[in-house]
């Protein structure tokens, strides 16, 4: 199970699973986006990891992106968005590390970031930095808000459509 780093966590300088543990004063939690991510089951596999380098929490940090075409009606497979996301270069793609940090300490997730940019709908949060391979598909997770009002995550194929209440994440 990856670690985190608290103040009150004695374990120095360990990585785990993606998440940096880091002896410090303050109570910094930082996430080694360069790691190799956690593999939800043993039928997966990598096929793409954008490595960040370690990323320091924080949710303002936490930027989304839907593209121009889709909120004009367009139909884009996710594929296509990722690829084009990437191609652009100018954010930091949030990863599969990144991801498996939001599920393991919701308590730190404020719900604006589960919100639309306006604050009025529940979203879809995908992480583009990491694809995986599942069977014979190319697939991508997400996070989206659980019945229960949790976090929760599932992986749809990059050649599903993206829906207007889903965003690519990004860290600024």
């Amino acid at each position: 199970m990856p670690c985190w780093y608290s103040s009150t966590n004695n374990v120095r300088g360990h990585n785990c699973g993606g998440i940096m543990t880091q002896a410090s004063t303050s109570a910094r939690k930082l996430i080694d986006c360069s790691a190799d991510p956690i593999m939800p089951g043993h039928k997966w596999s990598l096929v793409s990891h954008t490595r960040l380098g370690p990323v320091e929490w924080d949710p303002t940090k936490i930027g989304k992106f839907q593209p121009q075409e889709l909120r004009e009606g367009k139909n884009l497979t996710i594929g296509r968005v990722v690829d084009s996301f990437s191609a652009m270069n100018l954010l930091g793609a949030a990863n599969g590390n990144l991801l498996d940090f939001m599920l393991q300490h919701q308590s730190d997730v404020p719900t604006s970031v589960m919100l639309d940019p306006a604050g009025l709908r529940k979203i879809s949060l995908i992480f583009p930095g990491t694809v995986y391979k599942f069977g014979s598909q190319s697939v991508i997770r997400y996070l989206y808000v659980s019945p229960k009002r949790e976090l929760a995550c599932h992986w749809k194929p990059l050649t599903s459509l993206l829906l207007d209440s889903e965003y690519l994440a990004f860290v600024e």
